[in-house]
């Protein structure tokens, strides 16, 4: 009735034991499947209403138990799944080997260019030309960024604030 030997699941010596309704059911939702359909899956649901099939997967899954099972192997599945620079930088090498063991340079080129931005050691740089004024500038981006971050801006560029402009060609007249 207890199980702890599964083919799909391992390391499961210090899980609790469970009975192969309850691992099926773990299986199911491991596998994707909602809790209801997981229970539907490794129980008798013949006569029971939607909603009782809910509840009993609802409490089945917070079991405490089962619980551990479901954390223990979610846990396994973001570890396997994270990429760390040093085995992306790894497969990026391999990659470039492979390519000029089959001649293409451009290939190769590509990895090792991917290998120096993942090691930081290019920086995407953004040139913008813009053939307005400053002030013309600092006016088109206050109707998009508020006045507050405007005038941040003109500070920024050393662009003379409105008020500014008006004292200047009041004191030229």
């Amino acid at each position: 009735m207890v199980t702890k030997a599964d083919d799909n699941l391992s390391d499961v010596d210090e899980l609790p034991s469970l009975t192969p309704k309850q691992l099926a059911f773990v299986r199911a939702l491991l596998g994707g499947k909602t809790a209801s359909d997981a229970y539907r899956e490794a129980y008798n649901c013949e006569g029971m209403a939607a909603n009782s099939i809910w509840v009993a997967a609802s409490r089945l899954r917070s079991d405490a138990k089962v619980a551990l099972w479901l954390r223990r192997y979610q846990l396994a599945a973001l570890q396997e799944g994270t990429v760390t620079l040093e085995g992306h930088l790894g497969q990026l090498t391999r990659l470039r080997e492979r390519a000029l063991d089959a001649k293409q340079v451009a290939a190769a080129v590509q990895a090792e260019t991917a290998r120096g931005k993942a090691a930081g050691l290019y920086e995407d740089r953004l040139r913008l030309t813009v053939s307005m004024s400053d002030a013309e500038l600092v006016k088109a981006l206050e109707g998009v960024l508020g006045k507050e971050a405007a005038e941040a801006i003109r500070a920024a560029l050393g662009v003379p604030s409105r008020i500014d402009q008006t004292e200047l060609s009041e004191t030229r007249h």
